[in-house]
């Protein structure tokens, strides 16, 4: 859980992202529209 934690301090745009699960977080990123 720390490693997410750190990422969302990272990256605080993609915090709400860390609520979905992988699958979600796959389809946003196929779809382009996150670019991390």
């Amino acid at each position: 859980m720390d490693e997410i934690v750190e990422a969302a301090q990272r990256h605080p745009a993609i915090a709400p992202l860390l609520v979905l699960g992988p699958h979600e977080q796959e389809f946003l990123a196929m779809n382009g529209r996150f670019s991390l």
